[in-house]
């Protein structure tokens, strides 16, 4: 099962996405951390199709990878103190860079924005007992969206009461959508680690991504099952409510269609409906297709991956996307 196609295309593809980073110029000193991760603030990286705003650089030196500027928030100094109430993290000096994130900590996504909050508060706590930025540290307040456009938009009024000068954006698209415009308004440079939707960004040039867009996405999941004569047939599943899932679709069914990939099978499910997949895995195994595209959330993944595992064929797989990872599995 080694040699199969399916298996390569975990490390294939990230490598592809890795060539694509081009940090065209750099706009201040290189900060490195306790942990050897060197953050790069740039004016553009080649990354994506343009969305209105530009994009974010940062490489790690310890290991072959890319590194998100947002992983890291928490103080560095034993006078720590943290707001179980506001979800603060803050740094004993007075003069303090007021930092905000905004991300579901509760709810069915929960993890997506837990994530994103830990790594925030490792990376402020390095880049604080490392002196801070040219000698001011940094202070980081993440907020719960619950995963709700409305409710983020709530935490952002809630992080500028708290004096927020830079904001982490939201952890979904949908989020940043509701949160860019204020954040112009407000003259906030904002930098989403994850928001991937391609147009969240327009109309506001201090607001940047840091992860690439769906259409890039999509686009490169058509191309490597092109490139590796995987299959000239797929169906795919995605989430129809979903703005991601919607958007990975769309770049995916318009690039197979230029490399004449036939799309044999499309199934979709909601928010709602996201717990049985059975109508769903009984309509893809009609199509008999090598290959099913399904560019949803890991809770819903591994659903659907559970309930149709050993119903499908020996050869048969189904290759997801997600922010910042592919994933490929034999179903």
């Amino acid at each position: 099962m080694s040699n199969h196609p399916i298996n390569e295309m975990i490390g294939t593809t990230m490598s592809k996405i890795r060539e694509m980073v081009d940090v065209n110029t750099i706009i201040g000193d290189p900060i490195t951390t306790a942990s050897g991760i060197t953050i790069i603030p740039v004016s553009k990286v080649s990354m994506g199709f343009g969305s209105g705003g530009s994009d974010f650089a940062t490489k790690n030196q310890k290991a072959d990878s890319d590194n998100a500027f947002g992983g890291g928030g928490g103080a560095g100094t034993e006078a720590d103190t943290k707001s179980a109430d506001t979800g603060t993290t803050a740094a004993n000096p007075s003069e303090t860079l007021k930092i905000g994130g905004i991300g579901p900590l509760t709810g069915d996504y929960a993890n997506y924005g837990i994530s994103v909050k830990q790594g925030a508060e490792l990376a402020v706590k390095e880049i604080n007992a490392a002196g801070g930025i040219a000698g001011q540290m940094l202070e980081l307040s993440f907020q719960d969206s619950q995963g709700d456009p409305e409710s983020a938009v709530n935490a952002y009024g809630k992080l500028m009461d708290w004096g927020m000068k830079l904001s982490l954006g939201c952890v979904f698209s949908g989020e940043t959508a509701t949160v860019v415009a204020a954040a112009k308004d407000d003259d906030i440079i904002l930098i989403t680690p994850s928001g991937s939707s391609d147009n969240i960004l327009q109309g506001n040039d201090k607001a940047f991504r840091i992860c690439f867009n769906d259409s890039y996405q999509g686009a490169v999941a058509a191309d490597f099952i092109a490139e590796h004569q995987i299959t000239d047939k797929v169906a795919v599943l995605y989430q129809s409510d979903y703005d991601y899932s919607v958007g990975l679709y769309e770049s995916f069914e318009a690039e197979c269609k230029t490399k004449g990939i036939e799309i044999v099978e499309v199934q979709t499910f909601t928010e709602g409906t996201k717990t049985d997949f059975t109508t769903q895995i009984n309509k893809l195994l009609a199509a008999d297709v090598k290959m099913i595209f399904i560019p949803i959330y890991a809770e819903p993944a591994s659903t659907f991956l559970t309930q149709a595992k050993g119903k499908f064929g020996v050869h048969q797989g189904a290759f997801t996307c997600c922010t910042n990872q592919v994933q490929a599995t034999i179903l």
